[in-house]
């Protein structure tokens, strides 16, 4: 940012104030950083599911939210049951764009991921026949397997 310079009356030379500009709050920063989160990821709707995928090639499930994430500089383990155990918890009525929420698919661990974009919604790499899909948390294909979110 450049300093405002301020010249007074008797002054020859201009004399530097300092510049203040607000800080912006955690309230402004957070729904920026989820919007983009958002629209990097939905820019990968039709990528192909690939157990292990971690390229817009193809995708798993953690592999998809770690890259979408690691576009915004921001690391993630690579598993759904290790990124599972970083952050704060969610609560469901609390959830925002760019919360992850983990499933447990009858495996007995977090063994799914996907990205809440709102709207009671996700988006995640789904499977091998589906691959980057958004779908509704309330699914009957999902929410008896939703364990929590972060």
């Amino acid at each position: 940012m450049e300093p405002i310079v301020q010249l007074h009356q008797n002054d020859p030379a201009p004399r530097l104030a300092p510049a203040v500009a607000a800080a912006p709050s955690v309230e402004n920063i957070i729904p920026r950083i989820a919007n983009a989160v958002c629209d990097i990821a939905t820019q990968y709707l039709g990528t192909p599911y690939k157990w292990g995928g971690t390229t817009p090639k193809a995708f798993d499930c953690s592999g998809f939210v770690r890259y979408v994430y690691n576009k915004m500089g921001i690391k993630l383990p690579r598993t759904a049951r290790e990124q599972f155990k970083k952050g704060v918890k969610v609560a469901g009525k609390a959830l925002r764009a760019g919360d992850l929420v983990f499933f447990d698919m009858m495996k007995g661990y977090v063994s799914h991921v996907g990205m809440y974009i709102g709207g009671g919604k996700f988006i995640h790499a789904a499977n091998p026949r589906r691959g980057v899909r958004i779908d509704r948390l309330n699914s009957p294909s999902y929410a008896k397997y939703l364990v929590g979110a972060r």
